[in-house]
């Protein structure tokens, strides 16, 4: 018996949670990134 993990699934679950929050955190805040430096370049009117 393991004694160090006792919830694998639990944990794996809630890491594949965070990471799937994170990425969606990433990909919704890169367009604004990317306008917001457009915009610093001058290059978006």
């Amino acid at each position: 018996m393991l004694r160090r993990d006792p919830h694998p699934f639990r944990t794996w679950s809630a890491l594949a949670v965070a990471g799937a929050l994170i990425l969606a955190g990433i990909l919704q805040g890169l367009p604004e990134a990317v306008d917001a430096c457009l915009l610093c370049l001058g290059a978006r009117p």
